[in-house]
């Protein structure tokens, strides 16, 4: 993991083992153990990553938590989510939500589709080059 010693990180896992793991596996970064949901805030950055969290808070505490990372971001919010039906609708309301604090949305709902199994897919469209063109 040396290409991340370069990067100015802060890590904020609750699990005292995870912490651990992770120290070893990203020793450069800034490592916290703290129960994000107690946080009043967190440190500005140019990335946050929110990663596989959203859909394991609570439904009501969900919106002051992204509105918390939204205002620790100063360039990019990324949040990762499992591909499910709840996850899914928890992100529509949470674009819905940054849309109205004026963010940008660059992915993945606008590309998204539902599946009839349950789960949601990023279906990717790649325009086609000349080369594929008939003449």
């Amino acid at each position: 993991m040396d290409r991340f010693n370069d990067i100015s990180s802060v890590l904020i896992e609750e699990n005292a083992d995870m912490v651990r793991l992770g120290q070893q596996l990203i020793p450069s970064g800034q490592w916290k153990q703290h129960n994000i949901l107690a946080l009043p805030s967190f440190p500005k950055a140019d990335l946050v990553l929110f990663s596989y969290v959203l859909n394991e808070i609570h439904a009501a505490q969900q919106l002051e938590m992204v509105a918390k990372l939204w205002a620790a971001t100063t360039d990019y919010l990324l949040i990762l989510t499992p591909g499910t039906p709840q996850s899914f609708a928890q992100l529509k309301t949470v674009r819905h939500y940054l849309i109205g604090q004026g963010a940008h949305i660059v992915a993945p709902l606008s590309a998204c589709t539902y599946m009839s199994d349950g789960w949601t897919r990023l279906v990717p469209f790649y325009p086609k080059t000349e080369s594929f063109k008939s003449p």
